[in-house]
């Protein structure tokens, strides 16, 4: 076995070989292509301002493993492995890729590594834990069970994240009336506001660097990387999608939610956003929504400014759709957890993210 380095000439075979992992897979919806394209390019925002480093590991011929190395400027302390795919039985591939990686390290005088953050966490974050055979919901990650065997031997430690969901029918802020009465008085709450889109997009990026600052895997972005990211995002989702929340008209916080559109796309097929405009696929009912992100300003916290984000979203949900599911939130943010235990009727996806430390 040898590893090849991935350049312009070559990226195809990589994006082929993601395909080729998921060709038979009922439940795998492909919605990352296009990204990881744009990453094996380096023709995105982000590249502008990270090393990103994709190889390609060759058994008599054929690639059996792949993987995307990024040290990104903002997160200098940690080498990532990301958009890791692998045939089953190749653990000594996963060995080289490893140690290709800690190589990487020792060159850049990195002293970790990460596995399972999608070069940032607005792109995703996670190797699925679980639930193999359920549907995958749009914007979140997916992976065969056998990965989990591959990067256990390896880790030094890992965090866990969980995601939630319930049905709309046992969804009701009754007995919240009186607390929501005294978050309204307090803060407002509005939809984003297309006809300024690129000024939104800078509330939602300084919102998110302030917010999410003390996050293990959060870092920096700037206003290009999230402008990129939601200006094709834009073609299908509404103002609704995104909520500010304001104090005096300043906002202090936010919540994403959006349908699930991977309930439009067949199982191993890409559907472009574009193709979903031309097609008018948006008349076809979609029966689950998610909540993909919140995020309040830590001085706000304990304000209630999350029950009124969570009841500005209900506002728009209830009688529109059957169910929902919420994005991961780490174990460890014990008040995030709690509200997910409290508002939704069970526990989901779990999903892990392993660090190698040198």
């Amino acid at each position: 076995m040898n590893i090849i380095e991935c350049n312009a000439d070559n990226y195809k075979h990589y994006l082929n070989f993601v395909r080729s992992i998921y060709k038979d897979n009922p439940f795998y919806k492909d919605t990352t292509s296009s990204l990881l394209k744009s990453f094996l390019l380096k023709k995105n925002a982000f590249c502008k301002h990270a090393y990103v480093h994709p190889v390609k590991v060759y058994d008599n011929g054929r690639i059996v493993a792949a993987v995307t190395f990024i040290h990104a400027d903002y997160y200098q302390e940690t080498l990532q492995l990301t958009y890791f795919e692998a045939l089953p039985n190749y653990d000594q591939a996963v060995e080289m890729l490893i140690d290709y990686g800690k190589a990487l390290c020792q060159k850049r005088k990195i002293s970790k590594m990460t596995i399972g953050l999608s070069g940032h966490v607005n792109y995703g974050l996670g190797i699925l834990q679980d639930h193999f055979d359920a549907p995958l919901s749009f914007g979140n990650n997916y992976n065969p069970p056998y990965y989990i065997k591959y990067f256990d031997k390896y880790k030094t430690s890992d965090y866990v994240l969980t995601s939630f969901k319930g049905k709309m029918e046992d969804f009701n802020m009754e007995g919240q009336e009186r607390a929501i009465q005294r978050v309204c008085s307090n803060f407002t709450f509005r939809p984003m506001n297309f006809k300024d889109f690129k000024n939104e997009m800078k509330l939602y990026t300084d919102l998110n660097n302030a917010c999410f600052l003390n996050h293990p895997f959060y870092f920096k972005r700037n206003y290009e990387e999230d402008y990129e990211l939601f200006k094709d995002l834009k073609l299908f989702l509404k103002e609704e999608n995104l909520i500010f929340a304001e104090e005096n008209g300043k906002p202090i916080g936010f919540l994403l939610w959006y349908p699930d559109y991977n309930e439009l796309i067949a199982p191993g097929k890409a559907i472009g956003l574009s193709t979903f405009v031309k097609n008018k696929l948006f008349a076809h009912r979609i029966k689950k929504y998610k909540i993909v992100e919140i995020g309040v300003l830590p001085k706000f916290h304990n304000t209630g400014a999350i029950l009124g984000l969570f009841y500005a979203c209900y506002q728009r949900t209830k009688g529109k759709y059957d169910a929902y599911e919420t994005s991961w939130i780490l174990d460890t943010n014990f008040k995030s957890k709690n509200f997910g235990v409290k508002w939704a009727n069970e526990e989901y996806k779990h999903y892990k993210v392993y660090e190698i430390v040198l």
